[in-house]
């Protein structure tokens, strides 16, 4: 099995993704993104982003990697209004995609870019990513800003990230993680997601992924994006738009143009 593909638990992915430590950086593109604007979203999911971008009226193509994932995208989408329908969906790996035109804004939401754990991969991204964008285009990138307190305690077993209840059904919805193993040098991350279903107490149903995630400070961030060619515009440190302050371990946010001529490296 895949890591980051959500190939088991992806019917359960937007369960608790309403809650407001989750769902903040939503307002964030609604108001950073003007509504005549294309958007490309990388790693487009469920559609958590994208879709209220649609209903808004933006032009929207989506990739992703997981087919599970997209396939629940593609049955919200059947359900929506005709100006979302139009949204276009592409299984497509975020390493190597070409689809042969540019967009005004690419995203990366909520640890996206993070399934990149490699620096030759990130390289690769980017210089696909730069493909698609005009001296007009930006990128928006988002990771976590790594703490040492969390990061030195990796390892914990069982811990409940959320539990959510329906009084009228009975149903009850927890998620569990399995932190499994911290590689320093390398500065990747594994976790184990599991999802279970009670009804009235009793379990019904689970659903368990993996994912691996790799990690990035500031400094090595805007080092990258230079060896990629793109320039910074705005570096965020939360999504109501404070500065990034690297101390204060919260989010890296950061908006993105083309720098320059192409980098011209060999992958």
């Amino acid at each position: 099995m895949n890591p980051n593909h959500y190939e088991t638990s992806a019917a359960f992915y937007d369960e608790g993704n309403d809650r407001p430590d989750l769902a903040s950086d939503l307002e964030f593109y609604l108001s950073l993104i003007p509504a005549s604007a294309s958007v490309l979203e990388v790693g487009c999911g469920t559609g958590r982003i994208a879709l209220p971008l649609a209903l808004r009226g933006n032009s929207v193509t989506g990739i992703d990697l997981s087919q599970p994932m997209l396939d629940v995208f593609s049955g919200k989408l059947a359900k929506q209004p005709e100006r979302a329908r139009k949204v276009v969906l592409r299984r497509m790996d975020m390493k190597s995609f070409d689809l042969g035109r540019t967009f005004d804004w690419i995203l990366f939401p909520f640890r996206v870019f993070q399934a990149l754990g490699t620096l030759e991969e990130r390289l690769q991204c980017l210089e696909a990513v730069r493909g698609h964008m005009s001296a007009k285009s930006r990128l928006v990138l988002t990771l976590f800003n790594p703490r040492w307190e969390a990061l030195g305690n990796w390892g914990r077993k069982n811990l409940l990230d959320f539990e959510r209840t329906d009084k009228k059904t009975g149903r009850t919805m927890r998620r569990y993680q399995d932190q499994l193993w911290h590689d320093p040098e390398r500065q990747l991350i594994a976790v184990n997601l599991r999802y279970e279903v009670h009804v009235n107490g009793e379990l019904t149903q689970t659903a368990e992924d993996s994912l691996e995630l790799g990690y990035l400070f500031p400094e090595q961030c805007l080092g990258l994006f230079t060896s990629a060619g793109l320039g910074l515009e705005q570096a965020y440190g939360d999504y109501d738009r404070r500065p990034l302050v690297p101390e204060e371990k919260k989010e890296q946010i950061y908006v993105l143009k083309k720098a320059g001529p192409d980098p011209g490296r060999k992958t």
